[in-house]
């Protein structure tokens, strides 16, 4: 393990802990795809200064997998966001639900009145 890989691991668990400290309600939020879909993307719509290559997607996501996994936050749900986002948006809800306190509940009750 590089020592600059390290330090933003130990930066990542400083601030779940700074965020521990005021709720332990976060819920942790990771969003995924199909390796073929983020490829697709990355040509339909790339970035001016594109930081990885379609040959990197597989190892970025299994990266971003491990950090979900070994986070503190305790609350979380994974999103595939490979179809549509209607589609990504309803699973988020379906999957976020059981985490919402009875504060949010009233906030959307609220809302939707």
């Amino acid at each position: 393990m590089t020592a600059g890989r390290l330090d933003r691991e130990v930066v990542m668990h400083q601030w779940e802990r700074t965020i521990l400290r005021f709720t332990d309600a976060t819920v942790l939020v990771h969003v995924t795809a199909d390796d073929d879909v983020i490829g697709q993307r990355m040509h339909d719509d790339p970035h001016e200064n594109m930081v990885i290559s379609e040959g990197d997607i597989d190892r970025v996501k299994t990266r971003f997998a491990e950090l979900v996994d070994w986070s503190l936050l305790i609350n979380k749900i994974t999103l595939d966001n490979s179809g549509s986002m209607s589609d990504t948006m309803a699973e988020f809800v379906r999957k976020v639900e059981p985490f919402l306190t009875d504060a949010d509940r009233s906030r959307i009750e609220a809302h939707a009145s």
